[in-house]
């Protein structure tokens, strides 16, 4: 463990927003009653959260030279949705480290919004740079009302509901207009996946927030959700047969929360007495389930050993997404 602390700056910012994903994913098995895949996934989030805050102490230049790039900096947002994910599981059992956590989580997002904000839109706003990776910073902020219902501050859950509607509306088209007009560089290609974070983010958090759903906006977003779905699902041969590298964790987090909109989904119509609908959807959710469990297990497993070769075995080229930031 002492050579990965000192080895953290050898960490991609990618392989924690996967982490984030691989949260997200325990949370679906626990949600269908397999808790041990939870204990075990968030001990791991754990490591990677400490390796990942010793990076930004210890190698801070590195930190800072990732950070001012545009895509890595929008995906270190990352950093507080796992903590956001790592209070939920500590709350139970130190409930003001949780809750603390929980307002760290918030308050630094939303720092980091305002000073991405400032520095990437109004000081320098570059379309080249403009990529999917920006909706982590953006609307990554709402993991918080995704895991925090039960103990998060109800006025702050509500505001941020709000804010990721109204973000997630205006980014959403703006981005896909962006690369119907510009297009996207094959690095980046893969990147158009966290496109199924918005929706999928929104939609739970109207879940867990509202007591009565609306069924015409639940039937947009989900329909929304499986549009985008069926792209990358079309897309997947060809995203998994290209060379690892950071640009991966796009797979990961995006697929994970519409998994949990599934699950969501398939209840509510359930509990509203569509219980046709809902139970074909808890099938889908068993095909998603086990298709998303081994695309993160591919990417988990690719970014974990290339990080301990680089830190306990030998050097390898660091997974980075550094090199693929502008669109020629």
């Amino acid at each position: 463990m002492k050579k990965m602390i000192q080895g953290s700056d050898k960490l991609p910012v990618g392989a924690v927003a996967t982490t984030v994903g691989l949260c997200t994913l325990a949370n679906a098995f626990n949600a269908i009653g397999f808790s041990g895949i939870r204990h075990l996934v968030m001990w791991f989030a754990l490591i990677v959260w400490v390796l990942t805050i010793s990076k930004i102490v210890l190698h801070f230049d590195t930190f800072k030279k990732e950070y001012t790039q545009v895509v890595p900096g929008s995906l270190y947002a990352a950093v507080m949705m796992l903590t956001a994910i790592l209070s939920s599981y500590i709350y139970p059992y130190l409930p003001i480290l949780g809750i603390g956590m929980w307002y760290v989580a918030v308050v630094v997002h939303a720092a980091h919004i305002l000073f991405f904000t400032w520095r990437n839109v109004i000081r320098e706003f570059n379309l080249n740079t403009f990529l999917p990776s920006w909706f982590v910073t953006y609307v990554g902020i709402l993991v918080p009302v995704v895991v925090g219902t039960a103990y998060g501050n109800p006025i702050i859950l509500k505001a941020l509901l709000g804010y990721g509607f109204v973000i997630s509306a205006i980014l959403v088209p703006a981005m896909f207009i962006r690369i119907l007009k510009l297009g996207m560089a094959s690095q980046t290609e893969l990147m158009k996946t966290i496109f199924l974070a918005p929706p999928s983010l929104c939609l739970v958090s109207y879940f867990n927030l509202t007591a009565q759903p609306n069924m015409m906006l639940v039937t947009f977003l989900y329909a929304l959700i499986c549009l985008i779905f069926l792209y990358i699902l079309k897309s997947l041969p060809n995203f998994v047969n290209r060379p690892f590298d950071g640009t991966f964790a796009a797979l990961t987090f995006p697929m994970a929360i519409s998994l949990i909109a599934t699950l969501n989904t398939a209840r509510f119509l359930i509990n509203v007495g569509h219980t046709a609908p809902g139970n074909f959807f808890n099938q889908v959710f068993g095909a998603k389930l086990f298709l998303i469990t081994l695309v993160i297990g591919y990417v988990v497993y690719h970014f974990t050993h290339n990080f301990v070769l680089a830190t306990v075995k030998k050097p390898v080229a660091k997974a980075s997404i550094e090199e693929v930031e502008v669109v020629e």
